[in-house]
């Protein structure tokens, strides 16, 4: 018998896992096809301590066309989990339609005599040519869409390993940091099998 709070194998009859102390007595015991490991796909669904959670196994994304539709359609939704490989690919997605044009924005404005902090030479910083004001409006129009599912992703990510998603509040209290802290979270594995707040992200 599976803890299926933290994937303990225990004695058959067992109440309690003798590793976390979960109630485990409820647990069915897996069928023969998963009987090394009750977490399989196909059985981590059913006996997955999952505190409300009803929705089927995440998807383990197959790269960054994939992670972009699966972040996208939960605009609004942080429950469940994100995987490690679901947070990387959206971090180069983000990078492609923010990051390039970040960086040919700020080397246009170099070229005018930007320093980083201000204009060495303010003649040239007027008038933004064309190619600035759209890199500026696209940056600003980009991070306004992404703002909402970029938020749930990092939700459910922390989800992943079993951790409350106000942790995303932490990168937001130590500004300067925000950036490095989000990265971690991306480095953090996820709980293997399921914990409460749904099943193992999966590949299919």
């Amino acid at each position: 018998m599976y803890c299926p709070q933290c994937g303990t194998e225990n004695l058959d009859g067992a109440n309690f896992c003798e590793s976390c102390g979960a109630a485990i007595g409820a647990v069915l015991t897996p069928g023969a096809e998963n009987a090394a490991n009750p977490f399989a796909v196909g059985s981590q669904t059913a006996n997955a301590s999952n505190g409300g959670y009803n929705g089927d196994a995440p998807v383990v994304p197959s790269n960054v066309l994939s992670a972009w539709k699966m972040v996208f359609s939960k605009y609004f939704d942080g429950k469940g989990r994100a995987s490690r490989t679901e947070f990387w690919y959206w971090q180069i997605f983000l990078f492609l339609v923010i990051g390039i044009p970040a960086l040919f924005l700020y080397g246009k404005l170099a070229s005018m005599g930007f320093n980083g902090e201000t204009f060495v030479e303010s003649d040239s910083a007027l008038p933004f040519p064309p190619s600035v004001l759209g890199a500026l409006a696209w940056i600003l129009i980009w991070a306004i869409i992404v703002f909402c599912p970029n938020i749930n992703l990092l939700v459910r990510r922390v989800h992943d390993f079993n951790t409350t998603g106000w942790l995303v509040l932490v990168p937001f209290l130590f500004s300067k940091l925000s950036g490095i802290v989000q990265l971690v979270f991306g480095f953090i594995p996820g709980t293997k099998g399921p914990n409460k707040y749904g099943p193992q992200p999966m590949k299919r």
